[in-house]
């Protein structure tokens, strides 16, 4: 059986890096990742500038070439997570400000793409947890900001989002036929149980996080994915899972009938090819 990870983050700074965590997926069999940048801060880049956001995509290439030279074929993301919208607030950028930089970082992430350094936008979206309503109001308008690059580019992009079922994909179903985008590009990330069986009725695809409900929402019509969403920090180890749980997973649900090799398979491997567009193993 092989395995692939929709969606993680790798942290050289910080965690084990590519290196390691590559050698180790190699030997547990996978052929595939989704691979996002973390906010530039996670890498010790502290300062809320453009050429902070310059060096993390530096960084995510580099890691991508590292998992790459471990046979493992790679997608890179790169964005502007709603986390960063409340982080530079508290830094002291105002609300605008926030903004403002979020758009070079698209400008700069439209040129990374034009370039072939990175493959799609990724993380983008809404706050999950309670904020302010102005900061939520500029994590939807980056976000919507990247969506209409995702259409312009034709490139996947991953959205972070509140997950409250019918209410968040029915909303976000309308902008995207606002906007224009193609349904097939736009993930919802992390998506829980609840959220995943309303966005699959719009006709969006989703990524179960594996230690969440992930044996029922695989078994859902629809394109899904499965993820760890890996944050590799050695201070938050395990958060939220680590890459190699998906093979352990995905290896006792099928020992114990739960599905079978042919649900793994689709899951693991074409529905993969079919969001990434990326060459079966």
């Amino acid at each position: 059986m092989l395995f692939s990870d929709a969606h993680l983050h790798l942290n050289p700074v910080k965690g084990l890096g590519a290196e390691r965590v590559g050698e180790k997926l190699a030997r547990a069999g996978f052929w595939f990742t989704g691979l996002v940048g973390l906010p530039p801060y996670h890498y010790g880049l502290d300062k809320p500038s453009l050429d902070s956001f310059e060096k993390a995509i530096s960084i995510l290439a580099s890691q991508a070439r590292a998992l790459r030279e471990k046979g493992i074929k790679v997608k890179t993301l790169a964005g502007f997570h709603p986390a960063e919208v409340d982080e530079y607030n508290r830094m002291g950028l105002t609300i605008r400000e926030v903004y403002e930089l979020a758009e070079r970082v698209l400008k700069l992430i439209e040129s990374k793409i034009k370039e072939g350094v990175i493959d799609g936008i990724g993380e983008v979206g809404r706050q999950h947890y309670g904020t302010s309503f102005a900061r939520i109001s500029v994590a939807e308008s980056v976000m919507i900001r990247a969506l209409e690059l995702a259409r312009d580019l034709n490139v996947v992009i991953h959205l972070h989002l509140d997950q409250s079922g019918w209410p968040t994909c029915h909303l976000l179903s309308k902008v995207i036929e606002l906007i224009g985008v193609k349904r097939k590009l736009v993930l919802i990330h992390h998506v829980n149980k609840h959220s995943a069986q309303p966005c699959i009725e719009y006709g969006l695809p989703v990524s179960a996080p594996v230690k969440q409900e992930v044996d029922e929402i695989i078994r859902l019509p629809g394109l899904i994915l499965v993820e760890s969403d890996y944050i590799d920090d050695n201070e938050r180890p395990g958060v939220s899972s680590y890459p190699w749980d998906i093979a352990s997973v995905f290896t006792r649900l099928v020992k114990t009938g739960v599905i079978d090799e042919g649900v793994a398979s689709k899951v693991l491997v074409e529905n993969v090819v079919e969001y990434y567009g990326v060459e079966p193993p």
